[in-house]
């Protein structure tokens, strides 16, 4: 569809809760920012405004105790309350492939970790800790892709 796209992992603090949730994020070259949509869920985010919200913004949303619009919809619904509360706990931290590609698969990532925080999974595994870019400015994480050139094969 021509969207530029990137699998994130939202992973939560606590080393021993194993489970995390995969959302897309999408970026909007018209507002040089990226939103993101939760196909699992079938879930997006947005302002009381309507504009949508990328997980950065969500997740600070969440943290100043701003409000949020589920499905941008205003009312709360039991989905709406568990989706915020499940939400707010795996966007501690984030991961997400340092290339964006069509069908990439890779195990070079890129984490965004808050500062002072380094998970178990990057201490205890020197491996793993080898393929992860540590990240941790938000802007360097979250700043617009860059488009790669294909060349034409001959």
């Amino acid at each position: 569809m021509g969207f530029v796209a990137r699998r994130v992992h939202c992973r939560p603090y606590d080393a021993y809760d194993i489970d995390s949730h995969v959302v897309t994020a999408v970026f909007l070259p018209d507002g040089r920012r990226w939103i993101f949509l939760d196909a699992s869920w079938g879930m997006y985010v947005t302002d009381p405004g309507g504009t949508l919200l990328g997980l950065w913004e969500f997740r600070d949303c969440l943290a100043a105790r701003r409000p949020v619009w589920i499905r941008g919809r205003a009312e709360p619904t039991r989905g709406s309350d568990f989706y915020l509360g499940y939400m707010a706990k795996n966007l501690f931290w984030m991961a997400s492939p340092v290339t964006t590609a069509p069908a990439l698969r890779t195990k070079n990532l890129a984490a965004w970790l808050p500062f002072g925080f380094l998970p178990m999974d990057l201490r205890d595994q020197p491996k793993q800790a080898d393929d992860v870019q540590i990240v941790r400015s938000p802007a360097s994480f979250w700043a617009a892709p860059v488009r790669p050139r294909f060349s034409d094969a001959r």
